[in-house]
């Protein structure tokens, strides 16, 4: 398993028995205000045959913003949009994932109530935002910039 923080390249590993390559992607968090929080960013899950994709492929991580968080992608198979800002007393929505094949396991849209389920202790945006906006993976802010995105890819072998 391979976890991407930061943008960058991902590469096969070259084993000859790999069925299947799985991807989670996570978009970028967006921005809080003072009284709504930001969206998280999409959540989105593929699992592509190994022989049908490419032995590298690019690997773009969404990062957490004040505004609209960063798009997440792994190449063309699978794109996951970020969180959407909140302005003035109106929540962010959460960002979507998008591609042949992905199933859209959604985000959470901000909240305008303190203390509100999935928020740690402030109207935070999205599953772990804080009034610091920085909680897991994608989180929305509560009253600054959301989390930065991820792609976790785990490659599959032997008979499936």
């Amino acid at each position: 398993m391979e976890i991407f923080q930061a943008s960058g390249t991902w590469t096969q590993s070259g084993k000859t028995d790999i069925k299947r390559i799985e991807v989670t992607a996570v978009g970028g968090g967006g921005g809080g205000g003072s009284i709504a929080g930001g969206g998280q960013g999409g959540i989105g899950l593929v699992i592509l045959e190994a022989s049908a994709i490419t032995t590298t492929v690019a690997v773009t991580v969404g990062a957490g913003s004040a505004g609209t968080g960063g798009t997440t992608s792994f190449g063309a198979y699978i794109s996951v949009t970020g969180g959407s800002a909140s302005s003035s007393s109106t929540s962010g929505a959460a960002g979507t994932a998008s591609g042949t094949g992905v199933y859209n396991l959604g985000g959470q849209a901000g909240s305008t109530t303190p203390y509100a389920s999935g928020n740690s202790g402030s109207h935070g945006g999205g599953i772990g935002g804080s009034s610091t906006g920085k909680g897991i993976y994608g989180s929305g802010g509560a009253t600054g910039s959301g989390s930065s995105g991820c792609v976790i890819v785990k490659e599959i072998y032997g008979y499936v």
